[in-house]
């Protein structure tokens, strides 16, 4: 497992969008997939042009030399909030969730970061409790009607 920060806008929408889009549409059929990363591709322009993108921090984590995990981590004040952590399906419980949250984190910390937020599914609370995060609150989840 190796874990690198993915520092150009190429390399972002290139490997990290798609992988994402993978991660968490694992069923998805390819002409969804194609949609669903130009709808990343729509929202990175957005992104790229906001204030906040240069306190962004992409992160693949590597298998073996491929990328089959992401993160991302944006830096406010003393905080970083923590977003898209996941691996391919293939590549669950293989410690890659733990290595690309614990590792950045780690180095946010030595570089003054002295908090960090994240909104965990159930199946990643278990990881993150086992990092040493703790619940503080929950959220409700609404979606339309079909």
């Amino acid at each position: 497992i190796s874990i690198r920060r993915v520092m150009s806008d190429d390399e972002i929408l290139t490997k990290w969008v798609p992988l994402v889009v993978k991660e968490y549409s694992p069923q998805a059929s390819e002409d969804d997939l194609k949609k669903y990363i130009q709808n990343w591709h729509t929202f990175f322009k957005y992104l790229r042009n906001s204030n906040s993108y240069e306190r962004m921090h992409f992160f693949l984590g590597y298998w073996n030399g491929v990328p089959v995990s992401t993160g991302l981590f944006i830096v406010k004040d003393d905080a970083v909030y923590i977003y898209w952590i996941g691996s391919l399906t293939e590549f669950r419980n293989k410690g890659l969730g733990f290595a690309i949250t614990s590792l950045p984190l780690h180095d946010f910390k030595k570089n003054g970061i002295k908090k960090a937020f994240l909104f965990a599914s159930v199946m990643g609370k278990p990881l993150y409790e086992k990092i040493g995060f703790t619940t503080i609150g929950q959220v409700d989840v609404y979606k339309t009607k079909e």
